[in-house]
């Protein structure tokens, strides 16, 4: 950081948006001028208002910033290799059996069982367990169940990268349809290149936070098809953020 704040000389800002969060989240007010120079041109230990408020700087400073993390690079072929040597059957399934086989086995179950169930307060019937199982729509979304198969083979990931291929949605509504993505400023299309998942969330912890917060079901970025090049300067892209 090679910017400061000029009046206490505490705390450093990587540029003038930085610094102007900081001043409004709180070191407007915990700010105090830094201490005069000697006259015999020594330096001069900061007063101890002056420790005090860049001590309270650092801290309303550490608010604004977020974790740092090194992202690993893996392809899902790989990951479903290792899946399937720790299943020990060598094709990736789950050895616990499939979730949706589950659902389907015990509706027969009541079915079969005259259509209650006849251990749960109320008596559930096939009906009724079925609608649980479905949307406010009535139909059950199949896109949170093929995204919670895929995350179980790496649940700790936050990026995938499918250049010219389709993001991998978390539920059927807030999808882009056509005319959503405009064209590059080249004229070329725009094509999906990767997408941000919300497990991104937790590990910055901004899950946590108190009051309104960043959320998402997941943010899919579209990149220009023919990869056009502006030189050094930024390209404008565009990203679609689905809401859950």
């Amino acid at each position: 950081a090679r910017q400061w704040c000029s009046r206490c000389r505490g705390p450093r800002y990587c540029g003038k948006d930085h610094q102007t969060l900081h001043w409004k989240a709180g070191h407007k007010a915990e700010c105090r001028p830094s201490a005069a120079p000697s006259t015999d041109g020594t330096p001069k230990l900061p007063s101890p208002d002056a420790q005090w408020s860049r001590q309270m700087a650092a801290d309303a400073g550490k608010a604004l910033l977020l974790p740092e993390m090194e992202l690993l690079i893996e392809t899902e072929c790989e990951l479903e290799m290792d899946d399937a040597e720790r299943d020990g059957d060598g094709d990736g399934s789950d050895s616990d059996g499939d979730e949706e086989q589950q659902l389907k086995d015990y509706e027969a179950f009541v079915r079969s069982h005259g259509g209650t169930t006849g251990a749960l307060d109320g008596e559930v019937s096939a009906t009724e367990l079925a609608a649980a199982a479905a949307g406010s729509d009535g139909i059950v979304d199949d896109c949170f169940r093929a995204f919670k198969k895929r995350m179980a083979i790496a649940p700790e990931q936050v990026l995938r990268h499918n250049r010219d291929g389709d993001p991998l949605w978390l539920t059927t509504e807030h999808q882009v349809t056509d005319g959503d993505v405009p064209d590059c400023s080249c004229g070329a299309k725009r094509s999906f290149e990767f997408q941000i998942l919300p497990q991104l969330l937790s590990h910055l912890h901004l899950d946590t936070l108190a009051g309104p917060s960043v959320d998402w079901a997941t943010l899919a970025v579209y990149t220009c098809s023919n990869s056009c090049s502006t030189g050094n300067a930024y390209k404008p892209e565009f990203l679609w953020k689905q809401d859950f």
